[in-house]
Protein backbone atom coordinates (compact mmCIF):
# COMPACT_ATOMS: atom_id res chain seq x y z
CA UNK A 1 0.00 0.00 0.00
CA UNK A 2 1.41 3.41 -1.27
CA UNK A 3 2.14 5.87 1.43
CA UNK A 4 2.60 9.97 0.71
CA UNK A 5 5.13 10.06 3.43
CA UNK A 6 7.10 7.96 2.02
CA UNK A 7 9.22 6.42 -1.00
CA UNK A 8 6.43 4.42 -2.27
CA UNK A 9 9.52 1.74 -4.62
CA UNK A 10 8.15 -1.24 -6.79
CA UNK A 11 10.56 -4.14 -6.94
CA UNK A 12 11.15 -6.26 -9.81
CA UNK A 13 13.47 -9.20 -10.73
CA UNK A 14 13.25 -12.79 -12.08
CA UNK A 15 15.16 -14.44 -9.35
CA UNK A 16 13.70 -15.36 -6.51
CA UNK A 17 16.63 -14.96 -3.98
CA UNK A 18 17.04 -12.09 -5.27
CA UNK A 19 14.14 -10.18 -5.06
CA UNK A 20 13.28 -11.64 -1.33
CA UNK A 21 17.20 -9.80 -0.55
CA UNK A 22 15.76 -6.48 -1.87
CA UNK A 23 12.77 -6.68 0.18
CA UNK A 24 14.66 -7.48 3.29
CA UNK A 25 16.98 -5.06 2.85
CA UNK A 26 14.43 -2.28 2.07
CA UNK A 27 11.82 -3.19 4.46
CA UNK A 28 14.77 -2.18 7.05
CA UNK A 29 14.38 2.10 6.03
CA UNK A 30 11.86 3.39 7.51
CA UNK A 31 11.68 6.33 4.49
CA UNK A 32 11.00 3.35 1.87
CA UNK A 33 7.95 1.72 1.78
CA UNK A 34 7.55 -0.98 -0.84
CA UNK A 35 4.36 -0.92 -3.27
CA UNK A 36 4.50 -3.98 -5.14
CA UNK A 37 6.93 -6.74 -6.37
CA UNK A 38 7.33 -8.58 -9.74
CA UNK A 39 9.40 -10.73 -11.46
CA UNK A 40 8.76 -9.68 -15.14
CA UNK A 41 7.69 -6.74 -16.78
CA UNK A 42 4.54 -7.44 -17.60
CA UNK A 43 3.59 -7.53 -13.76
CA UNK A 44 5.65 -4.23 -13.29
CA UNK A 45 3.42 -2.71 -15.69
CA UNK A 46 0.20 -4.25 -13.87
CA UNK A 47 1.25 -3.05 -10.36
CA UNK A 48 1.76 0.52 -12.07
CA UNK A 49 -1.72 0.34 -13.11
CA UNK A 50 -3.21 0.25 -9.68
CA UNK A 51 -0.26 2.23 -7.22
CA UNK A 52 1.20 5.23 -7.19
CA UNK A 53 5.26 4.12 -8.10
CA UNK A 54 7.60 7.12 -7.13
CA UNK A 55 11.03 5.03 -8.00
CA UNK A 56 10.68 1.39 -9.78
CA UNK A 57 13.72 -0.64 -9.03
CA UNK A 58 14.37 -2.80 -12.39
CA UNK A 59 16.62 -5.81 -12.81
CA UNK A 60 16.73 -5.87 -16.91
CA UNK A 61 17.26 -9.71 -18.06
CA UNK A 62 13.29 -10.66 -16.62
CA UNK A 63 11.44 -13.01 -18.86
CA UNK A 64 8.57 -11.79 -20.96
CA UNK A 65 9.13 -7.91 -21.29
CA UNK A 66 12.06 -7.49 -19.90
CA UNK A 67 13.78 -4.16 -17.84
CA UNK A 68 14.68 -2.65 -21.49
CA UNK A 69 10.87 -3.18 -22.63
CA UNK A 70 9.34 -2.20 -19.24
CA UNK A 71 11.62 0.88 -19.02
CA UNK A 72 9.96 1.92 -22.72
CA UNK A 73 7.04 1.56 -21.30
CA UNK A 74 7.23 3.29 -17.71
CA UNK A 75 8.31 6.18 -19.57
CA UNK A 76 5.46 6.50 -22.07
CA UNK A 77 2.68 5.86 -19.90
CA UNK A 78 4.23 6.49 -16.19
CA UNK A 79 6.26 9.20 -16.57
CA UNK A 80 6.18 10.29 -12.78
CA UNK A 81 7.77 7.13 -11.94
CA UNK A 82 11.43 7.18 -12.07
CA UNK A 83 13.75 4.62 -12.74
CA UNK A 84 16.79 2.97 -10.78
CA UNK A 85 18.04 -0.05 -13.02
CA UNK A 86 20.36 -3.14 -10.64
CA UNK A 87 21.71 -5.00 -13.30
CA UNK A 88 24.73 -6.96 -13.94
CA UNK A 89 24.87 -5.40 -17.17
CA UNK A 90 28.33 -3.74 -17.84
CA UNK A 91 28.79 -3.19 -21.50
CA UNK A 92 28.38 0.07 -23.29
CA UNK A 93 25.58 -0.95 -25.38
CA UNK A 94 23.43 -1.73 -22.29
CA UNK A 95 24.97 0.83 -21.06
CA UNK A 96 24.03 3.80 -23.29
CA UNK A 97 20.76 2.44 -24.31
CA UNK A 98 19.35 2.78 -21.05
CA UNK A 99 20.77 6.07 -20.30
CA UNK A 100 19.46 7.02 -23.56
CA UNK A 101 15.76 5.95 -22.65
CA UNK A 102 15.69 8.26 -19.66
CA UNK A 103 16.08 6.10 -16.22
CA UNK A 104 17.31 8.04 -13.35
CA UNK A 105 19.66 5.52 -11.75
CA UNK A 106 22.17 2.58 -12.62
CA UNK A 107 23.52 0.29 -10.01
CA UNK A 108 25.81 -2.57 -11.22
CA UNK A 109 24.56 -5.72 -9.25
CA UNK A 110 27.74 -6.68 -6.59
CA UNK A 111 27.16 -3.11 -5.36
CA UNK A 112 26.74 -3.07 -1.31
CA UNK A 113 23.13 -2.36 -0.18
CA UNK A 114 24.12 1.03 1.52
CA UNK A 115 24.48 2.06 -2.46
CA UNK A 116 21.54 1.70 -3.54
CA UNK A 117 19.87 3.02 -0.80
CA UNK A 118 21.63 6.01 -1.21
CA UNK A 119 20.28 5.95 -4.98
CA UNK A 120 16.85 5.53 -4.04
CA UNK A 121 16.96 8.96 -1.83
CA UNK A 122 18.96 11.06 -4.29
CA UNK A 123 16.44 10.00 -7.12
CA UNK A 124 13.28 10.34 -4.60
CA UNK A 125 15.05 14.12 -4.08
CA UNK A 126 15.12 14.82 -7.66
CA UNK A 127 18.14 14.13 -8.61
CA UNK A 128 19.98 11.09 -10.52
CA UNK A 129 22.13 8.04 -9.57
CA UNK A 130 24.64 6.34 -11.25
CA UNK A 131 27.47 4.32 -9.81
CA UNK A 132 30.74 5.34 -10.52
CA UNK A 133 31.17 2.44 -12.83
CA UNK A 134 28.37 3.04 -15.04
CA UNK A 135 29.69 6.82 -15.42
CA UNK A 136 32.61 5.18 -16.09
CA UNK A 137 31.32 3.22 -18.91
CA UNK A 138 28.72 5.58 -20.12
CA UNK A 139 31.50 8.48 -20.73
CA UNK A 140 34.13 5.71 -22.41
CA UNK A 141 31.08 4.76 -24.72
CA UNK A 142 30.13 8.37 -25.76
CA UNK A 143 33.42 9.45 -26.01
CA UNK A 144 34.08 6.40 -28.53
CA UNK A 145 30.98 7.05 -29.94
CA UNK A 146 31.06 10.83 -30.85
CA UNK A 147 35.22 10.31 -31.55
CA UNK A 148 36.16 12.71 -34.99
CA UNK A 149 32.05 14.44 -35.00
CA UNK A 150 32.18 17.10 -33.18
CA UNK A 151 33.14 19.56 -36.40
CA UNK A 152 29.80 18.35 -37.58
CA UNK A 153 27.80 19.56 -35.12
CA UNK A 154 26.28 23.01 -35.66
CA UNK A 155 24.97 24.62 -33.24
CA UNK A 156 22.69 28.13 -32.97
CA UNK A 157 24.15 31.17 -31.26
CA UNK A 158 21.58 30.78 -28.12
CA UNK A 159 22.51 26.87 -27.87
CA UNK A 160 25.93 28.17 -27.43
CA UNK A 161 25.52 31.04 -24.75
CA UNK A 162 23.35 28.19 -22.79
CA UNK A 163 26.54 25.69 -22.90
CA UNK A 164 28.33 28.23 -21.34
CA UNK A 165 26.30 28.93 -18.31
CA UNK A 166 26.21 25.02 -18.42
CA UNK A 167 29.73 24.39 -17.98
CA UNK A 168 29.73 27.25 -15.00
CA UNK A 169 27.35 25.14 -13.48
CA UNK A 170 24.17 27.12 -14.10
CA UNK A 171 20.46 25.35 -13.22
CA UNK A 172 18.12 25.95 -16.51
CA UNK A 173 16.46 28.41 -14.21
CA UNK A 174 19.56 30.39 -13.65
CA UNK A 175 20.18 30.71 -17.57
CA UNK A 176 16.77 32.04 -17.81
CA UNK A 177 17.51 35.03 -15.91
CA UNK A 178 20.73 35.67 -16.65
CA UNK A 179 19.94 35.47 -20.56
CA UNK A 180 15.86 37.21 -19.88
CA UNK A 181 14.91 34.31 -21.21
CA UNK A 182 11.85 31.98 -20.13
CA UNK A 183 13.24 28.91 -17.66
CA UNK A 184 10.66 26.96 -20.33
CA UNK A 185 13.09 28.28 -23.05
CA UNK A 186 16.21 27.05 -21.48
CA UNK A 187 14.50 23.66 -21.50
CA UNK A 188 13.95 23.39 -25.06
CA UNK A 189 17.41 24.42 -25.71
CA UNK A 190 18.56 21.57 -23.47
CA UNK A 191 17.04 18.94 -25.44
CA UNK A 192 18.17 20.09 -28.79
CA UNK A 193 21.91 19.41 -27.26
CA UNK A 194 20.87 16.80 -25.47
CA UNK A 195 19.80 15.41 -28.92
CA UNK A 196 22.21 17.07 -31.46
CA UNK A 197 25.30 16.03 -29.10
CA UNK A 198 23.59 11.91 -28.50
CA UNK A 199 23.72 12.48 -25.28
CA UNK A 200 21.67 10.80 -22.39
CA UNK A 201 21.46 13.82 -19.98
CA UNK A 202 22.81 16.61 -18.29
CA UNK A 203 25.23 15.39 -16.54
CA UNK A 204 26.94 14.49 -19.68
CA UNK A 205 25.66 18.06 -21.02
CA UNK A 206 28.09 19.56 -18.55
CA UNK A 207 30.44 16.96 -18.75
CA UNK A 208 30.57 18.15 -22.36
CA UNK A 209 30.49 22.03 -21.90
CA UNK A 210 33.47 22.03 -19.49
CA UNK A 211 35.28 19.47 -21.35
CA UNK A 212 35.22 21.34 -24.77
CA UNK A 213 36.06 24.72 -23.45
CA UNK A 214 32.81 26.25 -22.77
CA UNK A 215 33.25 27.58 -19.03
CA UNK A 216 35.31 30.35 -17.77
Amino acid sequence: MENKNKINVLIADDHKMMLDGLRSLLSQEKDINIVGEAMNGIQVMDILAYHKVDIAVLDIGMPEMNGDEATLSIRQKYPKTKILVLSLHKDERHVGKLLKSGVSGYIIKDRGSDELVKAIREIAAGNEYFDKEVTQISIKALQNKSLGNEKTIKFTPREIEVLHLIADGLSSKEIGKKLFIAESTVETNRKNLLAKLDLPNSKHLMKYAIENGFGK
